[in-house]
């Protein structure tokens, strides 16, 4: 008996550690800046900024896009909406005119979503595919759109379909892109990136790094106000879940 007791004792105390630098995580001053929302799900794979609509449009783990104020989430178009098929959202883009371009890693394709939140269409290529079976486990990931009318897209192995020779270093297991300027993007993922282009995208170069939260995956990054800001995967709290986007920090 009172070894069993010896054992929970000891079970509580090595579960009360990592709870606890959660909690110490989440409520601690942090000297970047913090945008946070409420949302009914523990998990929120992308959030972006809509400058032309003044919104953070945020892609669900479950399928489907919402309207993420700072406060509040609101769906705009739930998994059902998408020809009934089921679907994994993951990154967001959005183009001059408001519309958004949403990353289905199950489907290895893109929605089109216009500026009212309905399905415009699918856009499916066989560069969405590799050839190796092993890096379809996780299809098209992050995404931007590019002023020059383009977009650039991530895919499981680490390419992006308008293919760009990476010099000095890899973009494997990155996840959510960003584009910061014509020539900058950030790249999220288990280390975030800033990568850079003299040549309008033909080759890019690792210029700096940066760190989200500890206890928590970084899945996307977004550009507002010229800053740029990490999107974690997890949301903590009852009954509602606080996700953050914390400002990302490059050196």
């Amino acid at each position: 008996m009172a070894l069993c007791s010896a054992r929970l004792v000891l079970v509580l105390l090595l579960s009360a550690v990592p709870v606890a630098y959660i909690i110490h995580s989440e409520t601690s001053d942090r000297a970047a800046h913090v945008y946070a929302y409420a949302s009914k799900s523990w998990f929120r794979e992308c959030a972006k900024w809509d400058h032309l609509n003044r919104r953070f449009i945020v892609s669900f783990f479950e399928g489907g896009v919402g309207d993420a104020s700072i406060l509040e989430e609101i769906t705009v178009i739930g998994d059902s909406g998408f020809e009934g098929e089921k679907t994994f959202a993951d990154d967001v883009a959005v183009d001059t005119e408001g519309n958004a371009y949403v990353t289905d890693v199950k489907g290895s394709k893109l929605w089109k979503v216009g500026v009212n939140g309905e399905l415009l269409y699918t856009i499916n290529s066989p560069l969405f595919i590799p050839k190796e079976w092993y890096y379809n486990l996780i299809g098209l990931n992050g995404i931007v759109y590019h002023p020059n009318g383009y977009l650039l897209v991530e895919i499981g192995k680490g390419d992006v379909v308008k293919e760009v020779n990476i010099i000095g270093g890899s973009l494997m297991f990155g996840d959510g892109l960003e584009l910061i300027s014509p020539t900058k993007i950030a790249v999220a993922g288990n280390a975030i990136r800033l990568v850079e282009s003299t040549d309008d995208w033909e080759t890019a170069r690792i210029v700096g790094k940066s760190k989200g939260l500890g206890h928590c995956p970084v899945t996307a990054a977004t550009v507002k106000e010229g800053k740029v800001y990490l999107n974690h995967l997890v949301g903590f709290g009852y009954p509602k879940r606080k996700h953050v986007l914390v400002e990302a920090i490059f050196t």
